[in-house]
């Protein structure tokens, strides 16, 4: 099997993610552009505030950003230092917060165990409709309730 971009033998199985030139450079964009967001995130989108965070060179922190090459070490430190899910930031598996909050309800369960039934164009479709719902917080009902439940309990 070969690699369509460089006409060399590629190193991995047909068919599997990650086996080709191609697959790497979409892999090291993806993990880029998750760094840069999760610095956002944490209110560090200046290389030089990450690098300082980190205890590394701005140049470091910009050649990650780029895409070059991270160790486990430093993807480590990273995800450590912007408390972020390695696996996210590694994989793209879950979200930024994934490992924050372990805790999964009955529903949520049902409600993946319907969505893995469902097509993947279903399934990027329903994501992007939950995407554009407000978050919990900005309902109107919602901050009623939270003031309601701190007149209950004030501790």
């Amino acid at each position: 099997m070969f690699d369509s971009l460089t006409a060399k033998p590629s190193r991995g199985r047909p068919g599997k993610p990650g086996c080709g030139a191609k697959d790497s450079e979409t892999f090291k964009e993806g993990r880029s552009q998750r760094i840069r967001h999760a610095a956002e995130l944490r209110g560090l989108s200046k290389i030089t505030a990450l690098a300082a965070r980190l205890s590394v060179s701005p140049a470091s922190v910009s050649k990650w950003r780029n895409g070059g090459h991270l160790s486990l070490e430093n993807a480590c430190s990273i995800a450590q230092a912007l408390d972020i899910s390695l696996d996210w930031l590694l994989l793209e598996r879950g979200a930024p917060e994934w490992h924050q909050d372990r805790r999964i309800t009955r529903d949520e369960v049902k409600l993946l165990m319907l969505l893995r039934r469902r097509p993947d164009r279903v399934q990027n479709m329903i994501q992007r409709v939950v995407a554009e719902i407000p978050e919990e917080e900005n309902f109107p009902s919602a901050k009623k309730e939270a003031q309601v439940q701190g007149e209950r309990n004030p501790f």
